[in-house]
């Protein structure tokens, strides 16, 4: 094609975010969703962990591509959540905090004794 047209959509592309997740503070037993999306080509997949610890399986749902919610908020899931946008051009990721309010000494004696 004498405009370059072809070579223009046979172009691939990088992830980019076009929303990162944000910070979130939550009481046990509540929720949160964290949402993240990208553009690329080819389009990226979305990808959720959790820094130095592990989102637990059964309190983890993704109501829609991008979207993590953890239900029942526990201690144990005060931390930084990263979104990882990745296509074959390369990946990006993104942190959120996660805070839950509370008692922490509590929840130590509690597991002390």
């Amino acid at each position: 094609n004498i405009f370059g047209l072809n070579s223009l959509f046979k172009t691939a592309i990088p992830p980019s975010f076009t929303t990162r997740p944000g910070n979130k503070t939550a009481s046990e037993g509540d929720r949160v969703t964290f949402y993240c999306s990208a553009n690329g080509i080819p389009p990226p997949s979305i990808t959720w962990s959790k820094l130095y610890g592990n989102i637990t399986a059964d309190r983890r749902q993704e109501p829609s591509p991008g979207a993590l919610r953890i239900v029942n908020l526990q201690h144990v899931d005060d931390g930084v959540y990263v979104c990882t946008a990745k296509n074959s051009e390369g990946n990006v990721s993104a942190l959120a905090f996660l805070r839950i309010r509370g008692n922490y000494l509590m929840h130590v004696y509690e597991r002390l004794h």
